[in-house]
């Protein structure tokens, strides 16, 4: 069971829903939402060993492949994009990984022209928007996705963040999905900016 007063947690849990249909997420039994919290109960994934670093790039791949066949988001999740333009703009990120440092205000800013650039045509569909090692977890049932954001986008995204914090080439991951790599590496750079 998770909980969480986050206030997009009742999006995460529907994210988590829709993770769970496409065959990479647990299955989700009851979401119960309350003015201070949301508890989402799943299935728990056994034996749960963070997977993202020690995955085959054939294996993170089959995991992200079923993203491009979900259905359309519409207007259910808001984009990637938007949190990380937030991100961007707060030069003082109160969240950042262990040891990173805030990049500085020029890399933002061409981080932020690239953002632009990928917004134009950015996609609605399903997007995990956070694939980082404790969020990838080898069960009985293969490599599967937990603790989504709750977002819309493009699964490039996914890919380049799940590349990065895996340890793997962007490029070589978004080949194997197949993905557009230029738009890939693109997401990178602004992942690689804002600090996630």
């Amino acid at each position: 069971m998770k909980s969480t007063p986050d206030p997009a947690g009742a999006l995460q849990a529907s994210a988590a829903r829709q993770l769970a249909a496409l065959g990479i997420g647990p299955i989700v039994h009851e979401v119960i939402t309350s003015d201070v919290a949301t508890w989402t109960v799943m299935d728990q994934v056994q034996p749960g060993t963070r997977a993202a670093g020690s995955s085959s790039l054939d294996e993170l791949a089959s995991l992200l492949r079923p993203l491009m066949a979900g259905p359309p988001m519409g207007r259910a999740f808001p984009p990637i994009s938007a949190w990380l333009r937030q991100r961007l703009l707060d030069g003082g990120l109160a969240d950042l990984p262990p040891g990173a440092a805030p990049v500085s205000q020029s890399e933002r800013e061409r981080a932020l022209s690239t953002l632009g650039d990928l917004v134009v045509d950015e996609s609605r569909s399903l997007c995990h928007g956070d694939p980082s090692d404790g969020n990838v977890l080898r069960g009985s049932h293969g490599l599967q996705l937990v603790d989504p954001r709750g977002a819309s986008g493009d699964v490039e995204y996914d890919a380049a963040v799940l590349a990065l914090k895996a340890g793997q080439q962007i490029v070589d991951l978004a080949r194997r999905i197949p993905l557009d790599v230029a738009r890939a590496e693109a997401w990178g750079s602004v992942a690689i900016a804002a600090k996630v």
